[in-house]
């Protein structure tokens, strides 16, 4: 197909926030979103990019690509059981690992208007965690053992 117009947003920076068991933080709050507007319906959006995560405590952490604010429908897997419906995942097992969590999907655009793309964030406990944006959980003392990451979305609009 033919790209039609390419939005991106870049988060370089760090951040920390509380999620809450069984709850989700939406990173357009923390600096990560992309606006666009399509120009036809029948258009696709193809939404790419990484999540430079970590949590308080080791465990599981997910993410979930949202349209608007709520998950987009063809970016998540499969219902099964009670099982969470995410896009990507990942697990943090040590204090200084940031957990690189890539993402990609692509829908229908659906219609003309403006629509925002972010990324939500949880976690598989059922305690509020801290969650780390772009560095691991121990960020002191300053070594080259103390990585930080960088967060990424690109939006595109795809004439089919």
């Amino acid at each position: 197909g033919k790209f039609i117009q390419i939005k991106s947003d870049v988060k370089p920076d760090t951040a920390s926030f509380q999620v809450g068991g069984g709850s989700t933080a939406l990173l357009s709050s923390y600096g990560l979103s992309v606006q666009i507007t399509p120009t036809s319906a029948t258009n696709r959006i193809l939404v790419f990019g990484q999540v430079c995560i970590h949590r308080e405590n080791d465990g599981l952490m997910a993410i979930l690509i949202t349209k608007d604010g709520s998950g987009l429908s063809g970016a998540i897997g499969d219902t099964s059981g009670n099982r969470q419906r995410v896009t990507s995942g990942g697990f943090a097992d040590a204090s200084t690992v940031l957990e690189t969590v890539p993402f990609s999907a692509v829908v229908a655009a659906g219609g003309t208007s403006l629509q925002e793309y972010s990324i939500k964030i949880m976690h598989d406990s059922g305690s509020e965690r801290t969650m780390y944006l772009n560095r691991g959980r121990e960020d002191t003392p300053d070594n080259q053992y103390r990585y930080r990451g960088i967060s990424a979305m690109t939006v595109m609009e795809i004439e089919p």
